[in-house]
């Protein structure tokens, strides 16, 4: 019965860390909206400037990482009032975190992870947090049962 609930605090333990990490990639996401909230920002003021209009809007509707990991590629929708919509593609090195505007992307080189976009920081680190005090509740309570179950004596 105590190798049993030994288990059950140790995979316990495990999940309190698992959780942590899960907090991580929230911080780690959250840092990610921040960084093409910038990216987004200049852009549209370089095609304001280049194109000589008021509101362009852009948006990175795909986002992809090279497979030797070496840049990330986007795929920016240009939204503009006179003229019509463009696709546009760029590159961000990751060693210097320079971007470059390129003519297009070869897909089959990269890794889609646009589901980047769409999950929101702050319900992701929520998440962690609830899954930590619950894995820490598991973790202690098992802890303190097997105080009540006092070693075999042979």
């Amino acid at each position: 019965m105590r190798g049993l609930l030994t288990l059950f605090s140790v995979l316990g333990f495990l999940a309190l860390i698992g959780s942590g990490l899960y907090y991580g990639y929230g911080m780690a996401l959250q840092y990610g909206h921040e960084t093409i909230a910038e990216l987004e920002a200049t852009l549209e003021e370089e095609i304001n400037d280049e194109l000589l209009v008021l509101n362009a809007e852009v948006t990175f509707s795909k986002i992809y990482v090279a497979q030797d990991f070496s840049h990330f590629g986007f795929e920016v929708q240009v939204e503009l009032d006179i003229q019509p919509d463009e696709v546009r593609y760029g590159k961000l090195q990751i060693a210097d975190m320079s971007f470059e505007e390129v003519d297009s992307l070869d897909v089959a080189l990269y890794t889609d992870v646009s589901f980047v976009l769409t999950q929101d920081p702050l319900t992701v680190q929520g998440e962690a947090i609830t899954y930590a005090i619950v894995s820490l509740a598991v973790w202690i309570g098992f802890w303190i049962l097997k105080v009540f179950f006092p070693k075999r004596k042979k």
